[in-house]
């Protein structure tokens, strides 16, 4: 699978704010490349077809993840809580280049 682009958005938390990128990896450097392409093979998003939340609160940030690819396309919906040592690394990433977004 080779990922062609990443569209992020980030929302809810207290203050519900809308924060996102899209990325085309195509654009990116070598080495950024090289970095995403392997935080989204250790996320092991590629491995769950549509991940949806496992848990729902209060004031829980909430991250859509959709990775364009050779193979297809990856949707993942995840909270917070849902995030471990294989996802939050990606999700660290992706919010490093976020920023306000309208709504959709």
């Amino acid at each position: 699978m080779t990922a062609r682009k990443i569209r992020f958005r980030q929302t809810g938390g207290f203050a519900g704010l809308v924060r996102g990128c899209d990325l085309d990896l195509d654009a990116l450097a070598p080495t950024q490349r090289a970095e995403v392409d392997q935080l989204i093979a250790t996320s092991g998003l590629a491995n769950t077809p549509a991940a949806k939340p496992q848990s729902k609160g209060r004031d829980l940030m909430q991250y859509e993840i959709t990775i364009e690819s050779t193979a297809g396309t990856i949707r993942a919906d995840l909270t917070d809580l849902d995030l471990d040592d294989k996802t939050e690394p990606l999700v660290a990433f992706l919010q490093k280049r976020a920023g306000p977004m309208p709504l959709d």
